[in-house]
């Protein structure tokens, strides 16, 4: 996904994550396919060990919209 510029979201996301590393990933392509573009993902993880942190943060480098 190409890089998004935003100035100021619409909607605000908060994704609370623990141990999600089977399925963040899909929970994160969701999102992003949304017709409401003007968004921000907020994702929290909780100190996961199954790679939860590293897919949610392949989003966040990829799409401003999304912040680890």
């Amino acid at each position: 996904m190409a890089a998004l510029t935003m100035d100021r979201p619409e909607v605000s996301i908060l994704i609370p994550a623990f141990q999600a590393g089977r399925t963040i990933g899909g929970c994160l392509e969701s999102i992003a396919r949304q017709v409401e573009r003007r968004f921000e993902c907020i994702i929290v993880d909780d100190g996961s060990s199954d790679g939860t942190s590293a897919i949610a943060g392949r989003f966040a480098e990829s799409d401003v919209r999304f912040r680890l």
